[in-house]
């Protein structure tokens, strides 16, 4: 945990902040197991005040959310119950905050979605009542956050609910973390297979994949509005590493570091994954890989990073690359002379093509300030096709 600390201070809320609201919530399960339901849809009433879109207020009805139905699914629980397990869970949170060095500003944002949970649990109607006064598409939402709640919540309340929708549990999954397009509409899509759930309501849509290879290959199609991104299969237990996964994969989506024209698996950007978890990392490759770059106008500069890219990417074809590009190979054969000139031995080092990928990835997902890339301090200007 000691690694959440320095994104805390930074950053005034993110997903490793979520992953504190479900560990403070474990330690209280393992403190008071007679109260884990409540606090689980406590817990995750929380973190959806705390991820919501900071445009939007509260959110409109409480009790169309999962962690409502939660709540109000124990016909013992009273309202003083549940602002009892409430303070609980936030002195839990903020002892374990303070510990991880979050700043005031987390704090406070803390807080505040606290006291919007505590509003709107306290619009909860807590007298006992059917399943069936929930819709089924309810019920699929709500146990769609029991998955990714694990281990707070308990096996067999999943397999109850799962049993009563008619969803078979599978034995691995992949969750899917989305995102709308730029200007592309955010309305859920029709024709979802029946064995994905979806919650679209959510501040992050989420989809679980109960058979990844299959269900995977079904959403090229019916998600061309979304950014998607596949996190890696896992046993159903764990699924929330799936989600983290999932959601790293689609920060890269969105920062366009990766392209976002088709779905995204995450094992088939596994060594993107790896080099951009560190942004200070990436950032000192680019300055000392792409020097050269960095001396040109920022037009030739990109276009021949482009072609490197995908130089690189299609291990050295000139024919291949001139292709993915929809250029002329004579064009690409110009500019890989260039390239030659201003990289020299450098292009041909099995040892750097990681690292000049990476760097190029960054490049070009990034607009230079002022219209032209940093110089980086001590680099000679050198024109290419020349050797000085």
């Amino acid at each position: 945990m000691a690694q959440l600390a320095q994104p805390l201070v930074d950053r005034p809320i993110d997903h490793e902040l979520e992953h504190v609201v479900w560990q403070s919530a474990l330690d209280l399960r393992n403190d008071r197991p007679e109260d884990h339901q409540v606090i689980v849809g406590i817990a995750d009433l929380l973190i959806r005040n705390l991820t919501r879109p900071q445009s939007t207020g509260p959110l409109e009805d409480p009790l169309t959310s999962a962690s409502a139905d939660l709540v109000r699914a124990l016909p013992t629980t009273s309202q003083s119950h549940l602002r009892q397990c409430g303070r609980l869970l936030l002195q839990r949170l903020m002892t374990r905050l303070t510990a991880l060095g979050a700043g005031a500003r987390v704090l406070a944002h803390v807080a505040d979605a606290y006291f919007s949970c505590y509003d709107q649990l306290a619009r909860v109607r807590v007298t006992p009542y059917g399943e069936d006064e929930i819709s089924a598409g309810e019920r699929r939402r709500r146990l769609l956050t029991m998955i990714i709640g694990q281990p707070l919540v308990a096996p067999d309340d999943i397999d109850a609910l799962a049993t009563a929708l008619g969803w078979p549990v599978p034995d691995t999954l992949a969750m899917v973390a989305l995102a709308p397009r730029p200007d592309a509409p955010a309305d859920p899509p029709f024709g979802l297979p029946a064995d994905i759930l979806a919650d679209f309501r959510r501040g992050d849509p989420l989809l679980v994949l109960p058979h990844p290879d299959i269900c995977g290959s079904r959403l090229d199609g019916l998600l061309r509005h979304w950014r998607v991104a596949i996190g890696p299969a896992v046993p159903f237990e764990r699924a929330a590493v799936s989600l983290r996964r999932a959601r790293d994969l689609l920060g890269l989506l969105q920062t366009n570091v990766i392209d976002d024209t088709a779905v995204a698996r995450y094992t088939e950007h596994l060594a993107t994954l790896l080099v951009f978890r560190d942004p200070e990392l990436v950032e000192t490759i680019v300055q000392v890989r792409l020097a050269p770059l960095a001396t040109l106008p920022k037009a030739t500069a990109d276009r021949l990073a482009e072609t490197l890219l995908a130089w690189i990417q299609h291990a050295g074809s000139v024919p291949a690359t001139a292709q993915s590009l929809h250029l002329h190979p004579q064009t690409v054969r110009y500019r890989m002379r260039q390239l030659e000139a201003l990289f020299r031995d450098a292009l041909h080092d099995p040892r750097q093509r990681l690292e000049l990928e990476a760097a190029l990835r960054r490049w070009l997902s990034t607009p230079a300030p002022a219209g032209r890339r940093p110089v980086p301090k001590g680099h000679r200007p050198r024109r290419p096709g020349t050797g000085t």
